[in-house]
């Protein structure tokens, strides 16, 4: 039931979401998801009560529901139109491994390191893929591709 009140929030907020997108740019909210996001699993990682737990998970997928738009949107402002099928494509492949192989991973070091230690590991790489964005933002200012940064 946690995770159909998830999705009817997400399907509500990603127009908020996207309308915000539109108004502060991309590549300013991109950050702020991959980072909400992490922070929010960290914290869920640490909550012990039920109504704690879902309360956190709501906030959490009320951030998530826009990491993938945001990206998209951002691969479509920045990509070169020549290049732009294959960065998509690639996107989409990442995100279908992630989606295929996530679970399987995600319980498996649940099982033997504990439900909480899998959200911490979540939270990190979600705060790595943070660090990937900032630095492909850095570079794409320095690169010769006549792309502007959004």
């Amino acid at each position: 039931m946690l995770q159909s009140l998830a999705g009817l929030l997400a399907l509500v907020l990603a127009l908020g979401w996207g309308w915000l997108a539109d108004r502060a740019g991309y590549g300013r909210l991109v950050p702020v998801v991959f980072v909400g996001s992490g922070v929010l699993l960290g914290v869920l990682a640490g909550m012990g009560s039920v109504a704690t737990v879902a309360t956190v998970y709501l906030m959490y997928a009320a951030v998530q529901c826009e990491v993938m738009t945001l990206v998209v949107m951002y691969l479509v402002a920045v990509v070169p139109e020549g290049v732009r099928g294959a960065a998509l494509g690639l996107q989409n492949s990442a995100q279908q491994l992630g989606n295929a192989v996530g679970p399987v991973v995600g319980g498996a070091v649940a099982m033997g390191a504990g439900v909480r230690f899998s959200l911490w590991v979540s939270g990190v790489l979600l705060g790595v893929c943070w660090l990937g964005f900032v630095g492909a933002r850095w570079w794409g200012r320095g690169a010769s591709t006549g792309v502007r940064v959004v």
